[in-house]
């Protein structure tokens, strides 16, 4: 509610010996204050409903000062605010908290596709961290002659769905090893070309659930 008085909308409170505006009758009670009592000092005021009037925001501004419309017909107050030009400190700062969150979301996408699994020779290849760590290690230990060739490397066998250890020659190994890494890569690769677009405002929400290495 807006107190109007004079045909001059003002944002000021409603007198506490008013009735609250929380039912029509108490609303409509408002509207014209000419019955009150002239000791109280409010017959030539009223407070209406407010209407919001703002458009659509411009680029580059942000909102100033409510400007009020009386509308004597309908006896409401049309609400809006002016459009201010933001600074050129306040743009650098939006524009900087925005990067900051698509950032956010594409490493969080990333992650995930990191973490997705892979497939290698018709198994599937767990490439969560952990995992990326022990085919690491396993590596390692081919290229210094620790690792017993043929030994059993954990992979999801796909048609199945059931995990199983399968027979891994060292040879194998190093390709597995390849084949992670490379899924790996291609997701952190992705993450750059989504933060390029970013930084070249090119991005759209479409774009971080495309790209990434199934």
């Amino acid at each position: 509610m807006v107190k109007v008085e004079n045909g001059i909308a003002t944002r000021e409170p409603i007198p506490y010996f008013l009735d609250r505006p929380d039912t029509q009758e108490a609303v409509a009670s408002l509207l014209d204050l000419s019955w009150t009592d002239p000791s109280l000092g409010v017959q030539h005021c009223a407070w209406w409903p407010e209407e919001n009037a703002d458009v659509e925001l411009g680029a580059n501004k942000k909102w100033g000062d409510e400007v009020f419309t009386v509308v004597p017909e309908r006896k409401v107050v049309q609400v809006s605010h002016e459009q201010v030009d933001l600074t050129a400190g306040e743009i650098a700062e939006r524009d900087t908290a925005i990067q900051q969150q698509w950032a956010t979301q594409i490493a969080a996408r990333r992650f995930v596709a990191e973490e997705s699994g892979t497939v290698w020779d018709g198994y599937g290849i767990a490439t969560d961290r952990s995992s990326q760590n022990k085919i690491t290690q396993e590596d390692i230990a081919v290229n210094r002659g620790l690792r017993i060739d043929g030994s059993g490397w954990k992979c999801l066998d796909l048609p199945t769905g059931v995990i199983v250890f399968r027979p891994t020659s060292n040879a194998e190994i190093q390709q597995l090893s390849a084949a992670v890494y490379l899924h790996v890569s291609s997701s952190f690769k992705r993450e750059e070309e989504l933060l390029a677009a970013v930084a070249d405002r090119s991005i759209t929400a479409e774009m971080i659930g495309e790209g990434w290495s199934a």
